[in-house]
């Protein structure tokens, strides 16, 4: 399975221009780098939810605002999920401009209940080690 994952993520790469990347890798790349989330959703979509210090470019406006994007951060993009071809249709052309960005196909929801997990475990790890 790694190796099929593996050259799917090369052809992507090297064809397509799309990066796909995990969750949990996207959460690194935010905790330990300087990377800058990109919200694709419509603006009333993005004002109802959305993920912590992200930004919102919908992607209808992506092309007017590349000049806009720095080019020294790498940029993750996200909509709705994996049904939703939008993050990898922007990483396409944010890559062919010369940035260095990822697709995430997951949502705001699905990053919500990543952190409220990393927080359930972290607490009952804590509470485990204050008991011994």
């Amino acid at each position: 399975m790694a190796d099929i994952q593996r050259i799917h993520n090369e052809f992507n790469d090297s064809c397509m221009k799309i990066r796909p990347i995990t969750l949990e890798q996207a959460y690194k790349m935010v905790k330990n780098k300087e990377t800058l989330i990109t919200d694709l959703h419509p603006e009333d979509e993005f004002n109802s939810s959305h993920i912590e210090n992200t930004i919102n470019i919908p992607m209808k406006n992506l092309e007017e605002n590349l000049k806009k994007l720095p080019r020294n951060k790498e940029i993750i993009v996200y909509c709705r999920e994996r049904n939703c071809a939008y993050a990898n249709l922007a990483s396409k052309p944010l890559n062919d401009n010369g940035f260095h960005a990822y697709s995430l196909n997951k949502s705001y929801y699905d990053w919500k209940n990543m952190i409220i997990f990393e927080f359930d475990f972290k607490n009952k790890k804590e509470t485990i080690s204050k008991k011994f």
